[in-house]
């Protein structure tokens, strides 16, 4: 954010505590902006991403041996030619009751797929999440 837009901000700011806008006032203020409307737009897309994660999630645990365990990292979605997919990674409890170590995962139209599947399901995962996840 540049400088003159801060100190625009800030005499907003001065001026709505002033007035008695209180910070709803402020924040609306901000969203006007165009830093503003950026983050506000990239939050929606977060939001709107949060139900399709949770699926994907949820048919990954049933993959696993152990559910419960499951802790997720840098999971995304990834729209893709009209469909979206959701990548991440995944570290869990094994039969031995260790943590098997982050496993990279895509989940495809309801289909799991893991790094660790073999040379079809790891080219699946490479070619939709990328190189490095």
């Amino acid at each position: 954010m540049s400088n003159r837009t801060k100190n625009a901000l800030k005499g907003i700011a001065v001026f709505a505590l002033v007035l008695g806008i209180g910070t709803m006032g402020l924040k609306l203020l901000y969203d006007a902006t165009p830093e503003g409307k950026e983050v506000v737009a990239k939050q929606a897309r977060l939001d709107a991403d949060k139900p399709a994660i949770r699926v994907a999630e949820t048919l990954v645990k049933v993959r696993l041996r152990e559910p419960d365990s499951a802790a997720f990292t840098g999971v995304k979605v990834v729209h893709m030619d009209g469909s979206e997919a959701v990548c991440g990674f995944v570290n869990a409890r094994n039969g031995l009751g260790g943590m098997t170590g982050d496993q990279w995962f895509a989940v495809i139209d309801a289909d799991v797929f893991f790094m660790s599947d073999g040379p079809e399901a790891s080219r699946k995962v490479t070619a939709t999440c990328g190189i490095f996840g």
